[in-house]
């Protein structure tokens, strides 16, 4: 960088620079199995992945909000068989993020924050189990989104 002096005065070149927001999610685990369990004696069943390791960054401007989310694309299903989504929540660790429980009709919060991010957090899945779940292998796409706005 060269400087220029007149009469006693640096005069700097002008510097900018141009940075969008953007967003990274990762997940400890792409997959959740719930293991079978008598219901008297485990009304709740958790994920044997539990914790699950999320991690959240985000660069953005100082008063730029983001947001984590889920939503399933349906219930848990086996053949004609299904599990209300509503069964399976969660409990949150780290700043910013959430506990709930998941749903198939609007995105649940999972996280939010302000600014640039770089936070590590755990999630821990249950299952309500009931005597009522027919046998079977269940399954069900849940999407997560990481959103700033």
């Amino acid at each position: 960088m060269v400087l220029a002096c007149w009469a006693g005065a640096w005069l700097l070149p002008y510097i900018t620079a141009a940075h969008a927001d953007s967003a990274r999610l990762t997940l400890g685990a792409g997959t959740l199995t719930f293991p079978n369990a008598d219901p008297d004696l485990f009304p709740t069943v958790s994920a044997t992945e539990n914790p699950i390791a999320v991690s959240v960054r985000v660069t953005g401007r100082p008063a730029s909000q983001s947001q984590l989310t889920a939503l399933s694309a349906g219930d848990l299903t086996a053949g004609g068989s299904l599990i209300p989504i509503s069964a399976v929540g969660w409990t949150a660790q780290g700043r910013g993020f959430l506990s709930g429980i998941l749903s198939k009709d609007s995105p649940q919060l999972m996280g939010q924050w302000v600014g640039s991010v770089n936070e590590q957090g755990s999630q821990q899945f249950s299952l309500a189990n009931s005597w009522s779940y027919a046998t079977g292998n269940y399954s069900q796409t849940v999407v997560y989104t990481l959103v700033v706005f």
